[in-house]
């Protein structure tokens, strides 16, 4: 008896220690997952997988979604397009969509998407190519197989690269009177030719033309299979399902997603010459606009997003209050509005570009605007980072993650699947917002680049001097630069400019712990506080002077009042709240 016992107490312990053998096995055997880290504000389930075809994604379950959305971004744009070959990147990305050897019909992407309730699209960048949808719910799962198709087994169908050829074309031609399109014709036909970003990125029929040595849709498959790759692809998708659900789908359809092992080369050729800089260029609108644009060619310093020393200058330039460029510039009566920052990126450099709105007399003295832009800079350069303002900075962007709001299901994933491409894995959705590092010596360094010997500056306004028409969309400029003389007037000392740094921001909240409730507080407000905000005769206070005078409410009358600034409780004929923006530091500050 006593034998038995002890020999069943052993079997016992033995199947104890199988049992934590065979547990310890399990967990040794279960993936370790990453999600980024999340806003506070933020509900949703993150994971980040990458398949063995090297395809990063990120999944994002939402289990209220009313859409569930897929977006994949390819390491690849106008960028890259062959010499000679304007468009093809575009071109590609309209072809994508028509057909594949599993679902042939060219319409049956389209048709399956509108059939249930979504919508779906693309678009062609200097470095990207990013393809999108979004579907009710509960179709996701053939929605994505059929998304997932077009990175494995296209038909690039000859029949249709006619019709695609004439697509391209009229989107080419709808851009004929757009400024920004035009612009940008100009500002290409200034740099350095040896530059990808110098070449034409529409398309048109001559551009897409077939050749004797290879027809377009030869080039188009050369292309897709040189840079269609999954280890530069980057997917991200949203649905209503388990992240365990989630990634099942996504490893089920896009693990057949060929690997070709790209390397993505950087661009060595400078945007813009030395010999080509200082630059001026006068350009004839085709309405009324004038505005006078002024580059610096910088380094790239994406990789530096928990420094961000771009937006650090941005701001700085951008800052609206006593001291301000933009102040200065108002108190003359030479603009009324200003914007500064990164313009364009890529592999090897970037461009940071202020962009000042010019009133009549600004057009006629924008010498003067130069003038006091390039003293506002070199006083900052004197100055020297500030620490002080950095972490102003830094908490306000801080402020913006943590009370971040949410975005719909197909604005989520295009912009994260664009993003993954720059952020690290934990950073992916703060990266943007992340300002955490003070480094005096890169910031002195993103100051260093803007000086009047390295500006390109264009002048856009009806009536200017020109003597030369763009390539692609015929617009009427002329190029000056570089002089000594020019160089020399941009340079002179300022009369009678009060420029300096910002004041301390005191409207930057510290403490966002919420105060309790009081026990005696009611339920509702009562109608006496209710008094307080709106009067008997339906108009709401404003406080001008030391003096609350009130501000009538008329039926379908814009409810912005003048003698009320950053007053605009809602939109036009719109009765729903709207979120106000207050000038000043109280606005910097998000209020």
């Amino acid at each position: 008896m006593i034998f038995r016992l002890a020999a069943r107490r052993a079997a016992v312990a033995l199947s104890f220690a199988l049992l934590a053998v065979l547990l310890a096995a399990c967990a040794a055997q279960r993936p370790e997952y990453l999600a980024p880290v999340q806003s506070p504000n933020d509900e949703n389930a993150y994971r980040l997988i990458t398949l063995d075809n090297g395809l990063q994604a990120l999944l994002i379950s939402d289990s209220d979604a009313p859409k569930a959305a897929a977006s994949l971004d390819v390491y690849v744009g106008s960028g890259d397009n062959p010499r000679g070959r304007g468009g093809l990147a575009h071109f590609l990305e309209h072809m994508l969509f028509l057909g594949t050897e599993k679902y042939p019909d060219p319409a049956e992407y389209e048709r399956f998407i509108t059939e249930h309730g979504g919508s779906r699209n693309a678009y062609t960048s200097f470095e990207h190519t990013n393809y999108f949808f979004d579907v009710d719910a509960a179709h996701f799962d053939g929605a994505l197989d059929r998304f997932a198709q077009f990175f494995i087994a296209p038909n690039f169908d000859a029949n249709l690269v006619e019709r695609e050829r004439n697509a391209v074309q009229a989107e080419y031609q709808m851009g004929l009177k757009s400024d920004g399109r035009r612009g940008l014709d100009v500002l290409q036909a200034s740099m350095n030719p040896q530059h990808p970003f110098s070449e034409f990125a529409v398309g048109s029929l001559e551009t897409l033309a077939d050749r004797d040595n290879a027809s377009v849709r030869d080039d188009l498959l050369r292309f897709y299979d040189k840079h269609y790759s999954a280890d530069v692809m980057r997917l991200a998708v949203l649905g209503r399902e388990s992240l365990d659900e989630l990634e099942s789908l996504v490893r089920g359809t896009f693990a057949a997603v060929p690997n070709r092992n790209v390397t993505l080369q950087r661009i060595e050729a400078p945007l813009f010459v030395e010999a080509q800089l200082p630059m001026l260029l006068t350009v004839e609108p085709t309405g009324t606009q004038q505005q006078l644009q002024v580059n610096f060619p910088i380094p790239d310093y994406r990789a530096d997003y928990d420094a961000k020393p771009i937006s650090y200058v941005g701001s700085l330039v951008g800052h609206e209050g006593q001291g301000s460029l933009l102040s200065a510039l108002k108190g003359e009566g030479l603009a009324d509005g200003l914007s500064a920052g990164e313009g364009l990126a890529w592999r090897g450099g970037a461009l940071f570009s202020v962009n000042v709105s010019l009133t009549d007399a600004g057009v006629e003295n924008y010498q003067r605007v130069l003038q006091l832009l390039f003293a506002y800079l070199r006083m900052l350069r004197e100055q020297g980072p500030q620490e002080r303002i950095y972490a102003e900075q830094a908490a306000v962007s801080e402020l913006a993650f943590r009370f971040q709001e949410p975005r719909s299901p197909v604005g989520t994933v295009t912009g994260l699947s664009n993003a993954m491409h720059y952020y690290s894995d934990e950073d992916l959705l703060r990266g943007p917002f992340l300002m955490q590092r003070f480094d005096p010596q890169l910031l002195a360094d993103a100051l260093s680049h803007l000086t009047a010997d390295r500006a390109q500056v264009i002048l856009t306004a009806p009536g200017v001097t020109v003597d030369s028409r763009s390539p692609y969309y015929g617009v009427p400029y002329a190029q000056r630069g570089p002089e000594t003389i020019m160089l020399a007037r941009w340079r002179e000392p300022v009369q009678s400019a009060d420029l300096h740094l910002p004041a301390p921001n005191p409207f930057i909240a510290e403490d966002l712990a919420l105060e309790p409730l009081a026990d005696d507080n009611p339920p509702v407000p009562s109608r006496a506080a209710q008094a307080n905000l709106v009067s008997a005769g339906g108009g709401i206070p404003c406080s001008q002077g030391g003096a609350v005078r009130e501000l009538p409410l008329a039926p379908g009358e814009p409810e912005r009042r003048a003698g009320c600034p950053g007053l605009d409780l809602h939109a036009h004929g719109d009765r729903r709240p709207q979120r106000v923006h207050l000038p000043g530091p109280a606005g910097r500050a998000g209020f």
